[in-house]
């Protein structure tokens, strides 16, 4: 494996040339519409921006008052490249959830995704731990339509405090806690989040605690990338899309190669980096010169930085070789 990577990253010394830019770009679909995937449109009255009727029909949502499985959706929260998110009731337990569908137009991109959603999503259900967001139900609508419905969070994501400024170190180091107490129940059970990103991490308040942490998305990955980790054996190998934010991916992902928890914690550093030092550890003009600085350049640590208790850690958490990294949470 690791003879292969190298040999894969030798031959692809990637810089900033135009070619070689546009070759990523045909290699990995990580613009949807126009838009990064990890943007979000945020539509209830806290949050900037709100979505038009028209848009919410133009990407084939349902209407509000819509019954998917149990729940009467309300209101829609927000909506990104592969999906959207709504604010929901269910009846029967008098509770609201959030239901997350996936847009036709994403799904219409990936091959057998209704099969592929459904078998990770059936997995991901399993997981129980305080700092992953809970699953409920998951399905397919008479129209076709991939769901599923989860515990609704109260709370911002991660993105927002970082937006910020830099992140006090004890409370980064609190968050980055419970993120890997969250991810070794995961990677015990073989499920890689392979999206792991400030937009996916929510905080709420638990009690006094106002940074509760909550992953979500796991099993989204997996479901639309292309399931090449034979270690943990949840689907096959089918499709060919690399599936990933570029500012938090693993080169190994770049090139689908084989993933598995050292990849979510090379995330785990990237994200770490961000919040301690107030900029992002990769960064580039384009999402595709981004994946290139992925593979090719050397991230910069602050002196003041790798000073710090978690400076050497930081430095092995985002070695570019994946066997020179943590392998477990």
């Amino acid at each position: 494996m690791k003879a292969r990577e190298e040999r894969i990253l030798a031959d692809h010394k990637l810089a900033r040339s135009g070619a070689q830019l546009e070759q990523l770009q045909k290699n990995f679909r990580l613009i949807h519409g126009g838009r990064r995937r990890d943007d979000v449109r945020w539509t209830n009255s806290n949050r900037p921006g709100r979505m038009p009727i028209t848009e919410q029909n133009r990407l084939g949502l349902p209407p509000v008052g819509t019954i998917i499985g149990e729940c009467e959706l309300l209101s829609l929260m927000g909506a990104g490249g592969f999906g959207a998110v709504f604010r929901a009731r269910q009846a029967r337990l008098n509770r609201e959830v959030a239901i997350k569908i996936v847009l036709p137009t994403a799904a219409d991109m990936i091959e057998n995704i209704a099969q592929r959603f459904l078998r990770e999503i059936d997995l991901v259900a399993r997981l129980e731990h305080p700092n992953i967001i809970r699953l409920y139900d998951f399905g397919e609508t008479p129209q076709k339509l991939l769901w599923m419905s989860m515990e609704l969070v109260r709370g911002g994501v991660l993105g927002e405090l970082m937006s910020a400024g830099p992140v006090p170190f004890a409370r980064a180091q609190h968050i980055v806690l419970q993120l890997l107490s969250g991810l070794i129940v995961a990677h015990e059970q073989g499920v890689i989040h392979r999206d792991l990103k400030p937009a996916n991490i929510m905080l709420s308040r638990m009690g006094a605690d106002p940074d509760h942490v909550k992953i979500l998305d796991f099993g989204i990955g997996k479901a639309f990338g292309p399931g090449v980790d034979d270690r943990f054996k949840d689907l096959s190998n089918t499709g060919s899309v690399s599936y990933g934010t570029p500012r938090y991916m693993a080169p190994e992902q770049i090139y689908n190669l084989e993933v598995a928890p050292y990849t979510d914690l090379y995330a785990v550093a990237l994200i770490l980096y961000e919040m301690l030092v107030g900029r992002p550890a990769v960064g580039g003009e384009t999402p595709f010169e981004t994946l290139a600085h992925q593979v090719t350049q050397p991230i910069h640590f602050p002196a003041a930085l790798l000073a710090t208790p978690l400076g050497p850690v930081l430095l092995k958490g985002a070695e570019k070789e994946w066997a020179n990294r943590y392998q477990t949470a």
